[in-house]
């Protein structure tokens, strides 16, 4: 008997709780089930195959203020890398709204985001609703289908230049994703190390401790996330 991977185009994972996007998908025939996944909420099978951790306006915020979300990130950039899949993390809602909500500045919620794309080298898939998000999964099973010919070009994913993460202003936005720091916080760290290697080393190596600000309740906040 073939297992579900084999007979299924899509799979999400039985503890997602929203099921817009599998009666969704259901409607346009796509070949959906739904199984307990130990990374990731759903998986687009093809030629290529897709990871994806969705994540809502309140999931997202709720991680990333207790420290789930780059654990989160981190496992599915590596059983992604481990298993050749693409790791993606689908958004849905407005970013720039959900600070609002919560006691969390933009400039955090940027960096948080940068860290995903630029440290774990995930794709961000942003989409305002549960529908158009499914629009956008059904998109990727029609353009990765192997049983079907595709007439149009697929183009690979990109991927961002290590160069990148030397510029002042891409680490500082990153570091701002880290728990308690904020953009002055992040200049300090930065201008003391100058590239995110040594500023990601200097969290265990002892050398964070001596800028002003890093006392131990943040750095044990940041070592919470980055471990």
């Amino acid at each position: 008997m073939k297992n579900l991977t084999e007979l299924s185009c899509v799979v999400i994972d039985t503890r997602e709780k929203n099921m817009e996007i599998y009666e969704f998908l259901d409607r346009n025939k796509v070949n959906v089930a739904q199984d307990a996944l130990d990374v990731g909420d759903i998986m687009v099978f093809g030629r290529e195959t897709f990871l994806i951790e969705r994540k809502t306006e309140a999931d997202f915020i709720s991680s990333l203020l207790d420290g789930r979300l780059f654990t989160q990130m981190r496992n599915l950039a590596e059983t992604s890398d481990v298993n050749k899949y693409v790791p993606c993390l689908l958004f849905i809602g407005d970013k720039w709204k959900i600070w609002k909500f919560r006691n969390i500045k933009p400039i955090q919620v940027a960096g948080a985001l940068n860290t995903i794309q630029f440290k774990f080298g995930i794709q961000i898939i942003e989409e305002r609703t549960e529908a158009s998000a499914g629009l956008r999964i059904l998109n990727l099973v029609q353009m990765f289908d192997p049983e079907k010919k595709i007439t149009n070009k697929v183009y690979p994913i990109r991927t961002i230049s290590k160069k990148n993460l030397t510029n002042p202003e891409y680490v500082q936005s990153i570091l701002c994703g880290f728990p308690t720091i904020g953009a002055t916080m992040a200049k300090r760290w930065q201008e003391e190390f100058m590239t995110l290697e040594k500023c990601l080393k200097a969290i265990y190596n002892g050398e964070l401790s001596k800028v002003k600000g890093f006392g131990d309740k943040t750095l044990e906040a940041i070592k919470k996330v980055y471990k």
